[in-house]
């Protein structure tokens, strides 16, 4: 009887939305992480498209909103190291807002 019952239970959460199927992380798709796409930027990789080179430069661009993830991400596309799909992928473009904000890759 307690089988029937866990089984019960399982599938009420299952309809409910409580259980849910693992997520591939966008990260995995593009084989680039948000954390090594602004260290690549910080980096002067995508200076072609006006993204500033170096800690400092960088740094101020990010933190005067004149480089923003979306900046990063268009530039990756631009240089062929990120698909086209990312510009859509909202997940993948708060992790990279997220990199910069917080000052990752040290900002």
């Amino acid at each position: 009887m307690m089988l029937g019952r866990s089984l019960a239970i399982l599938t009420l959460a299952s309809l409910l939305g409580c259980v849910t199927a693992p997520v591939a992380k966008a990260e995995d798709a593009y084989g680039l992480t948000a954390q090594n796409l602004v260290t690549l930027a910080r980096e002067g990789h995508f200076r072609e498209q006006g993204i500033p080179r170096g800690r400092d430069a960088f740094g101020l661009a990010v933190r005067t909103g004149r480089v923003r993830a979306i900046d990063v991400v268009e530039s990756a596309i631009a240089e062929a190291k990120l698909p086209a799909a990312a510009r859509d992928d909202a997940a993948y473009l708060a992790e990279v807002a997220g990199h910069l904000t917080r000052g990752g890759c040290g900002l």
